[in-house]
Parts: structure tokens; C-alpha cells; sequence
């Protein structure tokens, strides 16, 4: 229910302070729903201080929402991230089936590659059951250290889901190394093989170093946000807009690393070869002690 705060006018025609709340009885007999209301009247003093803590309820829980939406919106992106990834493994799988075939090493194949579906699957039913479980803890997350906790949990279960998918990719990859017949250009074959287990493993990197960005910067806004609530900071307007401002630039900045490490696997996405992927991996070391950097002088 919601409890709000009013004001009136009593019988005697004075102006009174009320606080209510509004809700659904129905009648036994008719079954029709009515609506009930029941008001206690309050002091000015307790008018002033309950607006206040009504005030900062409402913002609250606006945070709370705003949260909860970015969270949503978090756990749904790493789903569509993680099956594409799936369905090209499941289709490189068959490709590599028929590739076996020409090659006439097909047994060898298929006994490497039915422990490799198993493996796809399991990290399906996996990101599955990581999918449903935290979206369901969403909704149930009350406040907002609950729902600090829950992203923290997701995040650590999505390195995990991605270790298992790119650990799979390069042992699928390994398999078909090993039943290609050896032919004038299998030297170019493995180098261009290297280049694409280096960028998985450094994609898969890449995307840690980021959750791990993201996540300081959570628990930097989170106590930040507490220290504007301490006695020594309530009715300080200088010392709270200076916490505002740096929880506003650290949202900003979560934005700025989101598209930033958006844009840098796409970069190493199109990388040919091992010296692209290496100067590629110190420019990113160092934009990443640069944001760690930012985020440690906010206070």
C-alpha cells in the first residue's frame, strides 16, 4: 500500500495535516469492491519531517528502479551476446563435420566433437539457468544492497559462463587443427588458427576487465551515496553536491567504458594477425589504469 500526506480541512474549519492511506474492501454480501480511506491527523513538525523521509523514500526507491532497469538490461544483453556465441560454436561444429568428411577423418572427428556438444549444451543449459534465476531476482530484490548483491553475483557467474563457452571454442578449434590433413599451406592454416584463439582468449579477457570496472564503479557510487546520508554530510549543501557531481561523473563514466570496450572487441573482432592483437591489448592496459585511476580519486 502507499501512504500519503495531505492536507485538509477538519469540522471546525481549520486547516489540519493527515496522513493517509488508500485501499481495495469488498462488500461480503454484494461483492462490490469500495474504496476505503483512513487518515491520522499529525503536528506540523511531524507534517515537515515525514515529507522529508517521504521525499527521500521516493528517491530511493526512483534509484532502486533505475538500477534494477540497467541491471535487467545487463543480464539481457549477455544472454544475446552468449547464445550468438553458442550458435556460431554449434555451426562451426557441423562445418567441421562436413570438412571431415573430404578429409576422410571423420571417426576422429566425431569422437572429439560429441564431447564438444555435450559441452555446448551444458554451457546452453547453464546461461540458462543464470538467465532465469537472476531475472527473477530483479523483481524480488526490495533494496538496493540486495540488488548490489545480486549484480555481483550475476557478474562473477557471467565470467564464469564466458570462461566455459571460449574454453569449448578452444578446444573445438584444437579438434579441427588436429583432423585437417597437413597440406603446402597448413602453415598458414595454424598461424591464421593462433590468431583466432589469441582473440577469443583475449576478448574473453577483455570483457573480465571490464565487469571488473564496472563493478568498482558500482560500489563507488553505492558508498558515495551512503556518505551523503551520514550525520556529517545531512544539511551540508557544498559537501552533498560535491558527492552528487562525482556519483554523476562515475555514471558517466560507466557509460563511457560500456561503449568504449563495445567499440575495442570490435577492433579485435577484425585483428589478422598476433601483432595487431598485442599492441591492441597494451593500448587497452592502459586506458584501463587510466579509468582505475578516475575511479579512485572520487570521493
Amino acid at each position: 500500500y502507499i501512504i500519503n500526506l495531505a492536507g485538509d480541512i477538519s469540522k471546525y474549519s481549520n486547516s489540519i495535516c493527515l496522513m493517509t492511506n488508500c485501499f481495495r474492501v469488498t462488500d461480503i454480501d454484494s461483492g462490490e469492491d469500495l474504496q476505503a480511506e483512513m487518515g491520522l491527523e499529525i503536528s506540523d513538525k511531524d507534517w515537515e519531517r515525514l515529507t522529508i523521509e517521504y521525499n527521500q523514500i521516493l528517491e530511493t526507491n526512483k534509484k532502486l528502479e533505475n538500477k534494477r532497469k540497467n541491471f535487467k538490461k545487463e543480464c539481457d544483453e549477455f544472454y544475446v551476446n552468449c547464445i550468438h556465441r553458442i550458435n556460431e560454436l554449434k555451426k562451426d561444429v557441423r562445418n567441421g563435420q562436413i570438412q571431415a568428411l573430404k578429409q576422410h577423418s571423420n571417426d576422429s572427428y566425431k569422437q572429439g566433437a560429441d564431447d564438444i556438444k555435450t559441452s555446448i549444451e551444458t554451457c546452453q543449459q547453464d546461461l540458462e539457468d543464470v538467465n532465469t534465476n537472476y531475472l527473477s531476482k530483479i523483481d524480488e530484490a526490495k533494496v538496493e544492497k540486495d540488488l548490489e548483491t545480486h549484480i555481483h553475483d550475476f557478474r562473477l557467474s557471467s565470467i564464469i559462463i564466458s570462461d566455459e563457452i571460449e574454453i569449448t571454442a578452444s578446444s573445438l578449434l584444437q579438434l579441427q587443427i588436429k583432423t585437417t590433413s597437413i597440406s603446402s599451406t597448413s602453415n598458414k592454416y595454424i598461424e591464421k588458427s593462433e590468431v583466432v584463439v589469441k582473440k577469443d582468449s583475449f576478448i574473453d579477457i577483455t570483457n573480465s576487465r571490464k565487469t571488473e570496472l564496472l563493478t568498482k564503479i558500482e560500489k563507488k557510487i553505492s558508498g558515495l551515496e551512503d556518505n551523503m546520508e551520514s550525520p556529517g554530510i545531512v544539511g551540508n549543501n557544498k559537501l552533498t553536491e560535491n558527492l552528487e557531481n562525482s556519483c554523476n561523473q562515475l555514471e558517466i563514466m560507466k557509460n563511457e567504458i560500456i561503449h568504449y570496450f563495445a567499440e575495442r572487441i570490435s577492433c579485435i573482432k577484425n585483428c589478422e594477425n598476433i601483432n595487431e592483437i598485442e599492441e591492441l591489448e597494451r593500448k587497452i592496459n592502459r586506458k584501463i589504469d587510466t579509468y582505475l585511476e578516475k575511479i579512485k580519486s572520487k570521493n
